[in-house]
């Protein structure tokens, strides 16, 4: 005999979010269509009150038959009663649900996920975050599970910035349109700052009547990432750049090419790649 207990929103989520919903991506293109997936729920979620569809609990029992099918029906019903009795859960209501993944949609522009070159794959925070983004609309496989991690100190998880992101008004995650969406800058690390760029600021009319603004570059950035990017020997004669867990990223002969990739293709390089 085998038992399965599951939510109805589970159903709810599948149908309206298309297929393969439940995989947890693994790179950017497949973070680019979580994301677009979770978008065209939330819309739906909103446009249409789906309360009384997903506020039930399915509980399914697989036997082996053996004899008449009524006494396995039977069976089959008083394992269900007995399954009921013993669960134990939390609930919450439609609207903090739909809250919930808006807030996380939000993250989702702030931390640029699903943005990049479609088969870099996903950094070590960009793929704990897909798996808690997943689980807030209601998937929870075994997989999805095993990535999430665990909150730091006051609950807060390493991808939620100190202070809530704003909404993007019109450029918000909720309508969130891979072919057209508008980058939105990634949070900066302490342990790497971003140095100022002096940028000049007309402030009023007639000469002198200046004052300075501190603006991020590409330049600037660029400068940092090849003071701070570590470039390691590699096989063949090559220099690599590595991830925090030893692995290498990209390798050439030219280490001005490994920043330069860096700086394209690798947006949280502060938080996954090794830095001094």
């Amino acid at each position: 005999m085998a038992v399965k207990v599951y939510p109805a929103l589970t159903h709810v989520v599948k149908g309206l979010a298309t297929a393969n919903f439940g995989t947890l991506p693994d790179t950017v293109q497949l973070a680019r269509k979580r994301r677009a997936q979770v978008a065209q729920l939330l819309r739906d979620l909103r446009s249409t009150d789906y309360t009384e569809s997903v506020t039930k609990v399915r509980i399914e029992v697989t036997l082996k038959l053996r004899g008449d099918l009524s006494e396995a029906v039977d069976v089959a019903r008083q394992v269900g009663q007995d399954v009921t009795q013993a669960l134990e859960w939390r609930t919450f209501t439609y609207v903090d649900y739909v809250e919930e993944l808006s807030r996380m949609m939000d993250l989702a522009g702030h931390l640029r996920f699903g943005l990049g070159s479609d088969h870099a794959r996903l950094s070590v925070l960009h793929t704990e975050f897909g798996a808690h983004l997943l689980n807030a609309a209601g998937m929870s496989t075994v997989r999805i599970k095993m990535s999430m991690g665990m909150p730091g100190r006051g609950g807060v998880f390493r991808w939620e910035p100190a202070a809530e992101p704003e909404a993007l008004g019109d450029d918000s995650a909720d309508d969130f349109q891979p072919a057209e969406s508008r980058p939105v800058p990634a949070p900066v690390a302490p342990v790497v700052p971003l140095p100022p760029a002096w940028v000049p600021v007309t402030v009023g009319v007639g000469a002198g009547q200046h004052q300075v603004a501190t603006v991020p570059t590409r330049d600037t950035e660029l400068a940092y990432i090849r003071a701070h990017v570590g470039v390691f020997n590699a096989p063949r004669g090559k220099r690599c750049v590595r991830r925090r867990n030893g692995s290498i990223l990209k390798a050439d002969h030219d280490p001005e090419v490994l920043f330069q990739y860096v700086l394209q293709h690798v947006p949280d390089w502060r938080d996954t790649l090794s830095v001094w």
